[in-house]
């Protein structure tokens, strides 16, 4: 079976918004989501994230052609399609036949696919692949307050990447090709929430829903939302919350939801000249010592020193 002839599914929304979950459960109905996947983490997501490593990568590589990286929050201001991006193009059609061309049944995780839509709009047509979209949801204030804990992020600046990444995974929605699951049905109704979204994705995985679903665990389920809470009162918190309002009803209105992307460029226009400048000059240097500590990394230099280090550490406990 050749890839423009199997079912692709493509997972898109915030992190911290369930992705994985429903990435797992699509795992155990069958779903290839990648033969290099990332392990669990302790702490974050133990039972792991089902993300391909190849695609996080490559997607990695894009937002270094844009300056930029997934908690950046001008990213909306950049546009992926104004880059030079042949060989990344080229990259993503390889990397997909590589990984997916001999399945029935294959899918991709990462969040950072929902910003870096139109790049990834045009390998899948230039493969003649038609995927089905799942956008998860989560509430605003809980993605926040997840953020908060693992990244020390404010509210500002998780709201600014909650609107970024829930306006990018709506931008080519449409209501056939797209299916929208909020993140406390998946927690409390997961079979219902399973089964509605393969109606249309793939129909004649039915049979393996329950068991599939057992993936979430009693833990999951267990989740407390605290979504009355709010700790500001700045404007993008309204732009979050009228925009998860919108997503939240069916059908999907979206006129509405880009009217809040005018509304939304419009304020991170206005946020203040000297903040935005200097945000913009420490994300280039950001990139920049990364990709020179990655060269580094891989050098065999470093790889050589790596027993003195060891030696060193130990020695420092000595003393």
């Amino acid at each position: 079976m050749s890839i423009k002839e199997s079912k692709a599914i493509i997972v898109l929304g915030m992190h911290r918004s369930g992705t994985s979950a429903i990435s797992g459960v699509f795992s155990h109905l069958g779903v290839l989501m990648g033969k290099k996947l990332f392990k669990a983490q302790k702490g974050v997501n133990e039972k792991g994230f089902f993300e391909n490593s190849l695609v996080v990568q490559l997607n990695e590589r894009l937002f270094e052609k844009l300056e930029s990286s997934w908690d950046d929050p001008l990213g909306a201001q950049k546009d992926i399609m104004k880059c030079d991006i042949a060989i990344e193009l080229a990259m993503a059609k390889q990397l997909l036949v590589r990984e997916y061309d001999k399945a029935i049944y294959w899918g991709i995780k990462d969040p950072r696919t929902s910003v870096l839509m139109q790049f990834w709009l045009k390998v899948f047509s230039d493969l003649k692949v038609k995927p089905h979209y799942l956008i998860m949801v989560r509430h605003p204030m809980d993605v926040f307050r997840s953020l908060e804990k693992r990244d020390q992020f404010s509210i500002e600046k998780s709201l600014i990447l909650w609107v970024h990444y829930t306006l990018g995974s709506f931008e080519n929605y449409h209501k056939d090709s797209h299916s929208i699951m909020l993140y406390d049905n998946l927690m409390n109704d997961t079979e219902k929430q399973v089964e509605n979204c393969i109606d249309t994705y793939a129909p004649e995985l039915h049979s393996k829903v329950i068991e599939a679903c057992a993936f979430i665990s009693v833990e999951l389920r267990n989740h407390s939302s605290q979504t009355s809470e709010n700790k500001s009162n700045d404007a993008i918190c309204e732009l979050a919350l009228s925009l998860y309002n919108c997503v939240n009803e069916f059908p999907v209105n979206k006129q509405e939801i880009d009217n809040i992307d005018v509304c939304f460029k419009a304020y991170l226009r206005g946020l203040n000249g000297v903040i935005s400048e200097h945000l913009t000059v420490v994300k280039k240097e950001e990139i920049l010592y990364k990709r020179l500590f990655g060269e580094a990394y891989n050098t065999i230099w470093w790889n050589l020193s790596w027993p003195l280090r060891f030696v060193e550490r130990k020695f420092r406990r000595i003393r």
